[in-house]
């Protein structure tokens, strides 16, 4: 009997201390709205103990009293890690998808892993803070297979843009732009300027994204008109986060990238040519007779004599060194239910030729609201202006590059007080001779 009670107590005691070495951890996995979780991974860290919340969310674990910690997972939620305590509530936050995760594709967005056709995203980073007076000269050499070139370097001037090459010889060859799902007017709006850019109204730091969409499946829902390919612009709106202040300040100079090495002519060796092409013509036989011709101020050219003392370099008068300025300030911020984004730039630009330069003025704003979790209140304005002055585009020698290829060197673009001669008021030298 001894014996029988004495194993009985050893047994006993053998129990205890296995059941001491476990112990059982009850909880509830919860969303951020407090909705229950079904189906969440609670795992034991370390170890390949686990289970799964039921429908209501709740779970019983039992784990070894060496583990202090337990991993939550679940579908479209963060992992997230727990101490070990008698009764837990655990609550996961949702994923938050990154730009470079989201495509905007026509009226929505999609993961990019669950885009079959060829679509290209830049992100804001690749495009603000950048010297460019439009969005689409900033696309330059960010998209594989989109090629953008500009037939003027006035400031402002359009940029053509091919995405899928020209498939007519009428119709235009232009990609469709749409910024924030309305289709935007792009192209060039001159008539008798050289050149005019649409899109240099949007300034390029109120851009979160830019999806380029290249083949036949991501454009077929815009029909026709995306047969070229289309931009999909998408501007910052308000996000939920801490305050923040952004302010960009840029200033810099502008100079002529090529420059002709072969100088123009000056007054002797333009007085030489003048000189043959008068005698060549009849108009005279020697130098001499050449030259009376020149200075007759009634049966030749009215020029005054020493009209060589002068040498003017045109194309030095028409360029300069330009330079270029640009600001920008955001405010942005809100909680959960309110957020909020403004932005205010200004853009001044002014070209390496004589009457062209561009200003731009824009501001945006946006605010977003959240009643409840079915019903949001979403508000937001962008608006620009923009002054542009590029040469003319017609006759009359307008174009100041143009003007200076038939100027001769013995003209002055100054009187003889200095001041800008613009309209020959003494009526002296009728043909433009110049002041010696």
């Amino acid at each position: 009997m001894r014996k029988i009670a004495l194993m009985l107590s050893v047994f006993i005691l053998m129990a205890s201390l296995v059941f001491a070495q476990v112990r059982n951890v009850t909880g509830k996995v919860t969303d951020d709205k407090g909705l229950a979780v079904a189906g969440a991974a609670i795992q034991a860290k370390g170890t390949k103990i686990g289970t799964v919340s039921s429908t209501d969310g709740t779970f019983t674990l039992t784990i070894p009293t060496s583990v202090k910690t337990l991993i939550i997972s679940a579908v479209n939620a963060e992992s997230t890690e727990v101490g070990v305590a008698g009764n837990l509530t655990i609550i996961l936050k949702p994923v938050t998808g990154s730009l470079s995760e989201v495509v905007v594709v026509a009226y929505g967005q999609l993961k990019k892993t669950n885009i079959t056709g060829s679509v290209t995203t830049v992100k804001a980073a690749d495009i603000e803070d950048k010297p460019f007076t439009s969005v689409d000269k900033a696309l330059q050499g960010t998209v594989a297979g989109l090629q953008s070139t500009s037939s003027s370097g006035a400031p402002g001037a359009n940029t053509d843009i091919r995405i899928r090459g020209i498939g007519s010889i009428t119709a235009g060859a232009s990609p469709l732009w749409v910024i924030d799902g309305a289709i935007a007017t792009t192209g060039d709006l001159s008539t008798q300027t050289t050149t005019a850019n649409a899109l240099s109204s949007l300034n390029p730091d109120d851009i979160e994204s830019i999806s380029v969409l290249k083949d036949a499946a991501s454009t077929s829902i815009y029909g026709s008109r995306g047969a070229n390919g289309v931009i999909i612009v998408t501007t910052k709106r308000a996000k939920a986060g801490k305050s923040a202040i952004n302010f960009t300040a840029e200033d810099g100079a502008n100079t002529l990238a090529f420059k002709p090495s072969n100088k123009p002519l000056n007054s002797i060796q333009s007085q030489t040519l003048l000189r043959e092409s008068l005698i060549n013509a009849g108009y005279a036989t020697d130098n001499a007779s050449a030259d009376a011709v020149i200075t007759d101020p009634v049966n030749g050219l009215g020029i005054p004599a020493g009209y060589t003392n002068t040498n003017t370099n045109w194309l030095d008068v028409v360029t300069r060194t330009g330079n270029q300025a640009q600001y920008n300030l955001s405010i942005s911020g809100g909680d959960p239910k309110t957020q909020f984004y403004a932005s205010a730039g200004s853009f001044n630009q002014l070209g390496t030729t004589i009457a062209s330069d561009f200003r731009r003025y824009n501001g945006n704003i946006s605010i977003t609201h959240k009643a409840s979790d079915k019903l949001t209140f979403s508000a937001g304005l962008n608006g620009s202006t923009s002054d542009q002055n590029t040469p003319l585009n017609t006759g009359n020698f307008g174009n100041p590059i143009l003007a200076q290829f038939f100027l001769l060197p013995w003209y002055t673009p100054y009187n003889k007080d200095g001041s800008l001669r613009y309209n020959d008021a003494d009526g002296e030298f009728p043909l433009g001779g110049g002041y010696l």
